[in-house]
C-alpha cells in the first residue's frame, strides 16, 4: 500500500495550507473593521467616495507579494477579493462586505480540512513561515479594530496615518514571511532534483547545488534588507501561537487612544424679556391735559374772584 504523502510539508502542501490561513485571516481582519454593524463603516466609505478622498492604504499588498515564491498569494475566491476592497475602504455595500467576511471564514475552515499539514520536527523554516503568517493576520486584526473608530468618526486623515504607522510595525513580520517563503520554495526545488532519475553527471549536480545555495543566499538577503525578525515567548491565540511581534503590534494600536476633541458651540444670545417694548403714547397727552386743566382753573379763579379795586 502506497504511503499517503499529501499532508507532508512539500511546497505545494504548504501553499495549500497557507491559503487556508489567509482565508481565515482576511475574514478575521475584515470583521474587525466592520464590527457588529457594518452600516456605519460602509456609509462612511460612501461619503469619502463622494468627497473624492483616496482609498485607504493597503496593508496586504506587500504580504501577498512575500508569498509569491510559493506560487500563492491572495486566495482566488471572490470573497477574498471583496474583503481586500473592504480593507481599502472601496466596498460601500454593507451586506456585500459582511457576507464576504463570513464566506472567507467558512472557506478557511473547509480549506483546513482539505489541506492538513504534517511538519517534520526538524523543519523549523516551514514552522517559522506559518507562525509569521499567523502573526501578520493577528496584528492586522488589532490594527483594523482601531481603524474602525476613526472611520466611524469620519476622520480620513487619522485613519490613513494609523495605517501608515501599522505598516511600519508589521514590516518585520512581512520580511520573515518573504525570507521563509524563498527558503521553503528552494528546499522543495532541491528535493525534486534529488529524486530525479538523471543524476549521474557531476557538473549537473554542482549546478543544482549552486541553485540551492543561491536560494538560501536570496532568503538571507531578503531578511537582511528588512528588519530582523522579532522572536519572543509564545502564547496560544485564535490563529495559533502569539509572539512578541504581535504583542508589539497590539501595543502600538492600543497606544493610539481615541480622544474626543471638545466642540466649541456659540453661546446663545441672552434675552432678558421676550415682551415687546411698550409704546407710551398716552402719557404725554394726559400730562398736557392736566397742565391745561390747572392753568384754566387758575385763570377762572382769578377772573371770578372778588375785585379788590372795586371796594
Amino acid at each position: 500500500m502506497a504511503e499517503d504523502t499529501t499532508s507532508l510539508a512539500t511546497p505545494a502542501a504548504v501553499a495549500a495550507h497557507l491559503e487556508a490561513l489567509n482565508l481565515a485571516g482576511i475574514g478575521f481582519a475584515t470583521k474587525r473593521l466592520l464590527g457588529k454593524d457594518p452600516r456605519p463603516v460602509a456609509g462612511q466609505f460612501t461619503m469619502w467616495d463622494r468627497q473624492d478622498l483616496p482609498s485607504l492604504p493597503s496593508l496586504t499588498e506587500g504580504f501577498w507579494a512575500a508569498l509569491a515564491p510559493l506560487r500563492t498569494g491572495r486566495p482566488q475566491q471572490a470573497a477574498a477579493a471583496s474583503c481586500d476592497l473592504v480593507l481599502q475602504g472601496r466596498e460601500r455595500d454593507p451586506d456585500v462586505a459582511a457576507t464576504a467576511a463570513e464566506n472567507c471564514g467558512v472557506a478557511g475552515k473547509a480549506q483546513f480540512r482539505r489541506a492538513p499539514l504534517t511538519l517534520d520536527p526538524a523543519d523549523q523554516t516551514t514552522r517559522d513561515l506559518l507562525d509569521a503568517v499567523k502573526e501578520f493576520w493577528r496584528g492586522l486584526g488589532t490594527v483594523y479594530d482601531q481603524v474602525r473608530t476613526r472611520v466611524i468618526e469620519g476622520d480620513h486623515a487619522r485613519a490613513v496615518r494609523l495605517l501608515g504607522r501599522a505598516s511600519t510595525v508589521l514590516e518585520p513580520i512581512v520580511a520573515r514571511v518573504a525570507a521563509n517563503a524563498v527558503t521553503v520554495a528552494g528546499a522543495g526545488t532541491a528535493a525534486a532534483s534529488v529524486e530525479a532519475p538523471e543524476q549521474t553527471d557531476v557538473e549537473e549536480s554542482h549546478v543544482r547545488d549552486a541553485d540551492v545555495q543561491d536560494s538560501r543566499v536570496q532568503a538571507t538577503n531578503v531578511e537582511q534588507e528588512r528588519t530582523q525578525a522579532m522572536p519572543g515567548h509564545q502564547v496560544r491565540g485564535a490563529l495559533g501561537d502569539r509572539t512578541q511581534a504581535e504583542q508589539r503590534a497590539e501595543a502600538f494600536a492600543r497606544s493610539q487612544p481615541v480622544r474626543d476633541e471638545p466642540v466649541v458651540r456659540p453661546r446663545p444670545v441672552e434675552v432678558l424679556s421676550t415682551k415687546p417694548v411698550r409704546n407710551h403714547v398716552v402719557a404725554p397727552i394726559v400730562f398736557l391735559l392736566v397742565v391745561a386743566g390747572v392753568a384754566l382753573f387758575v385763570i377762572f379763579s382769578v377772573l371770578n374772584g372778588p375785585n379788590p379795586l372795586a371796594q
